[in-house]
């Protein structure tokens, strides 16, 4: 096999065959047996620019301080001699490797840095090691994974130079101390890593962390590099990867940055006694991927309004489903006299309060909200949507979840809720026959009170409850004040010096006044920009003059991508192509990348739509955090 992937090596920079270097590239990204071939490649290309380079580069930029430089090159001497030592030891003998000599320094360390952890210059001689062995024990994992045998020095996945000195600007090493900033890391050139082992790090240092990305898929796909990294440090109960709209559901419900407002609703609903005091919280860290999440009117400009589930109230929806057709908005009354109803009060007497002067009781306005949503399905015909996305749904049929599709990336989000619209869609489905009654059923553990075996402390109990409940709103959460409750936050993004003047002042006011650029890691060949077309007419002439570009740019022979905003929009450019005869180059097909595909199918479709002539549509998601590689 070495014999071959050094001729494939050799093949891929040939100047005499161009095709043949296409295949050659093709080869060793398709098949895993040559993963460590073009890893060295790539590791060879990422070398050009090492850390020394990077800190004296004229497009390092530091914005807010003053960076101390002999701190930053005493930490990398000994970050670059510890990871240098152990990662030989494992290219000569992976069995061999100490990984639990290794663990046991890191813990060591952590515990030893944990009370300078927002002063790290001090300690330039410890970090530098820390850094390195958890780097280390990251290559020697992965390694692991990959089931590496002909390990070199040259085809160890690692951390480059200029994501060392990101994470190092991170850390606060180099400052005066930990404080809020903004990294600049090119696209493509490694934030996930950057990312993973920062936030490896504040993990040891004792900070709960959370990094949210603005792509589930992505957030999914960057913790399973660093999953197995977390596991092993003992750490991966204190990091969590989310997208925006999961880590609010987080923050309402953990306690760990806010009260938990769920936990504590849920109390005064059934007269239980809070806590006088709230248990004391750790320092949190959220680091993000991408600072664009802060301009997304979903964000900047909307709210978020978690809601509680009460148990025990299956049988009221179940009974509200089955006489849908004798209720109309007229029947609160009426619901409120079921049985069922009773025996909820019982138990959530407050539900029979006002939330406020001249409001209907929680109780009735719960009702409310169930028999909107339930008239919109009729005993027969069509259900009556008032939101078409309600309608775009998908049924996990290993855990038994429905999921919405979401319309930017089109990936199933089985945490999405539409409240008693979702109940009912459960319902609709066992009546249908594509979920069964007991698939609603899930197990939850719960600590009784009155001691275990008479000796006194809790015992952990096993209830089987319905996942369908009444869904009272316990508030309202605004989502551009998540990143205040935390005690640090960082971002890493690729475009901070292409944001307007309007997007710095918002990061200024959410207090990132700390700001580095770090250089390339690679040699870079200047790209030729076209300056940007504007069209102002109607959507046929939008889509004409797209089709007309790629035509354009298939005919010499080029791999074309058509980045749309979403699956909508894929299937409005698919529907113009067919109703005005459009004929693609070749007569193809154009491949599609959205978020529906599995990750197997997702994962060939990229390396296929960078081939010769190839023409692809791909929804905005994957215009950013997706390697396009093209091999000629």
């Amino acid at each position: 096999r070495r014999a071959l992937g050094e001729a494939l090596k050799d093949m891929q920079f040939s100047d005499k065959d161009k095709e043949a270097a296409k295949l050659a590239g093709e080869v060793m990204a398709t098949f895993p047996e040559f993963r460590t071939f073009a890893r060295e490649i790539f590791n060879g290309k990422a070398s050009a620019v090492s850390f020394e380079d990077a800190l004296a580069h004229p497009l390092f930029k530091t914005e807010g301080e003053k960076l101390d430089h002999k701190v930053l090159l005493t930490v990398y001497s000994n970050y670059d001699e510890t990871y240098e030592l152990y990662v030989n030891l494992m290219c000569n003998s992976i069995q061999s490797f100490p990984q639990e000599e290794v663990r046991a320094k890191i813990q060591a360390l952590s515990a030893v840095l944990k009370g300078s952890r927002k002063f790290l210059r001090k300690q330039p001689v410890k970090v530098g090691e820390l850094v390195g062995l958890v780097a280390a024990q990251w290559s020697y994992l992965t390694a692991c994974e990959e089931s590496g045998t002909d390990l070199r020095r040259m085809n160890v996945k690692q951390p480059h130079g200029t994501q060392i000195l990101g994470i190092f600007c991170l850390l606060g090493i180099g400052s005066s101390q930990l404080a809020d900033r903004l990294i600049q890391i090119g696209t493509g050139e490694g934030k996930s890593v950057s990312l993973g082992m920062s936030a490896a790090l504040f993990a040891l240092f004792g900070f709960q962390v959370d990094v949210v990305c603005y792509s589930r898929y992505l957030s999914e796909r960057d913790y399973a590099e660093f999953k197995n990294l977390f596991h092993n440090l003992g750490v991966d109960s204190l990091i969590h990867y989310n997208d925006i709209n999961q880590l609010t559901s987080r923050v309402m419900q953990s306690g760990t940055n806010l009260p938990n407002a769920r936990k504590a609703f849920l109390k005064f609903l059934s007269k239980g006694l809070l806590k006088a005091k709230e248990p004391e919280r750790i320092e949190t860290v959220l680091l993000m991927d991408e600072v664009d999440v802060f301009f997304d009117d979903a964000f900047y400009g909307n709210a978020y309004r978690p809601s509680v589930k009460i148990d025990n109230a299956f049988p009221l929806i179940e009974r509200v489903w089955k006489q849908r057709g004798l209720l109309s908005m007229s029947s609160v009354g009426e619901i409120l006299e079921f049985t069922e109803s009773q025996d909820i009060m019982k138990m959530y007497p407050n539900l029979s309060l006002l939330p406020s002067d001249g409001a209907p009781t929680f109780i009735e306005e719960q009702i409310q909200d169930m028999l909107e949503a339930v008239l919109c399905f009729p005993l027969s015909g069509p259900c009556h949507w008032p939101d078409e996305s309600m309608s775009n749904y998908t049924i996990d049929h290993d855990s038994k979840r429905i999921g919405y599709i979401d319309s930017i990336s089109g990936v199933p989000d089985y945490d999405a809720s539409f409240g008693y619209y979702t109940a009912f869609t459960y319902l609709q489905c066992i009546e249908k026959g594509e979920l069964k009654q007991e698939d609603l059923m899930e197990q939850k553990t719960v600590l009784q009170s009155q001691g275990w075996f008479g000796m006194g402390g809790s015992a952990p109990q096993v209830e089987h409850t319905n996942i369908l409940g009444l869904q009272p709103r316990c508030g309202t959460l605004t989502y551009s004040e998540i990143p205040r409750s935390y005690s640090y936050k960082f971002g890493m993004s690729g475009t901070l010096n292409c944001l307007t003047s309007t997007q710095n002042t918002i990061l200024v006011e959410f207090g990132f006044g700390l700001r580095n650029e770090i250089p390339s890691t690679f040699n870079k060949q200047m790209l030729h920009l076209h300056p940007t077309e504007v069209l102002d007419q109607g959507k046929d002439d939008f889509f004409d003059r797209i089709c007309a570009a790629v035509t354009e740019k298939a005919e010499k022979g080029m791999a074309v991508l058509v980045i749309l905003e979403d699956e909508v929009r894929v299937n409005a450019l698919k529907r113009y192509i067919k109703d005005q005869g459009k004929i693609m180059p070749d007569d193809q097909v154009p491949l599609e990348l959205t978020g529906r595909l599995d990750k197997e199918e997702r994962e060939q479709r990229v390396r296929s739509s960078t081939r010769h002539r190839q023409i692809t549509f791909v929804t905005r998601t994957y215009g950013r955090g997706t390697d396009f590689v093209c091999h000629d």
